[in-house]
């Protein structure tokens, strides 16, 4: 169980960093990040769509104790 723990930690903490960077970001330079978020758009959509069905699996995976 233990490690199930562990592994589940790293998408979280990268998830945690990579939110904790783009709110800093956001307070420190609104204009140029919206413009960065308009040219990549569906980039973003796709990344965080693929990083939220992992983080579905994983906590089902732990909750089911196997």
């Amino acid at each position: 169980m233990r490690k199930q723990i562990k592994v589940a930690l790293i998408p979280v903490v990268g998830l945690t960093f990579f939110l904790g960077i783009l709110i800093f970001y956001i307070l420190t330079e609104p204009v140029k990040l919206a413009n960065i978020i308009t040219r990549y758009f569906l980039i973003f959509i796709i990344f965080f769509t693929f990083l939220f069905i992992g983080l579905g699996f994983l906590s089902r995976w732990i909750l089911s104790g196997k």
